[in-house]
């Protein structure tokens, strides 16, 4: 029975002083700091909080030129083409001068929205800016030739075209000779 009366002696020792020790940290917290007058809020203010000011709205972060190409593919891998062609036209307004967005554009209109007019001005206007563009006359001569059926008749005539911007250009030069020979 010894071991016993031990066992609860020691169990009860260690409530007491557990106790104690809680005691002296709540004792602790019950001694809160002096709130500087200044700090205080005026009387009455809990009941009726003035409302926070709002934030003043900050425009939205204005993307860069690759950053806008690179959104515009992003857009068509995922099927959004809305706005990829969005996304295109405001980086062709970012930088005018450059060919990429309307071959962009160029490429969405042919192969995904299939709308060849829309394809054809974008490629056109890509070609228009950088006259050494060669992708630019081969994916017309191919909107020509094996989609846009109303202006089949163009299709030697964009690689002509290409050819007296960028003469003796072996890919246009073989294009041109190889659509010659296949009897259009």
């Amino acid at each position: 029975m010894k071991p016993n009366l031990i066992l609860i002696s020691i169990s009860s020792l260690a409530v007491v002083a557990l106790g104690v020790l809680g005691f002296v940290i709540f004792k602790d917290f019950t001694k809160l700091p002096e709130v500087p007058e200044e700090a205080k809020l005026p009387s009455g203010s809990l009941s009726s909080p003035e409302p926070e000011p709002k934030p003043e709205p900050q425009p939205e972060p204005q993307l860069s030129f690759e950053d806008l190409l690179f959104l515009g593919i992003s857009k068509k891998n995922n099927k959004d083409y809305a706005g990829a062609v969005k996304v295109w036209e405001e980086a062709s307004r970012l930088i005018p001068e450059s060919h990429i967005p309307y071959s962009n554009l160029g490429d969405l209109y042919q192969f995904y929205l299939r709308d060849f007019p829309k394809a054809e001005q974008n490629l056109r206007k890509a070609v228009e800016l950088y006259p050494g563009y060669i992708a630019g006359y081969m994916n017309l001569h191919e909107l020509y030739r094996y989609q846009y059926k109303e202006k089949a008749e163009l299709a030697d005539d964009i690689l002509e075209e290409g050819l007296r911007k960028n003469p003796g250009d072996p890919t246009l030069k073989a294009a041109l000779a190889s659509y010659l020979a296949s009897g259009r």
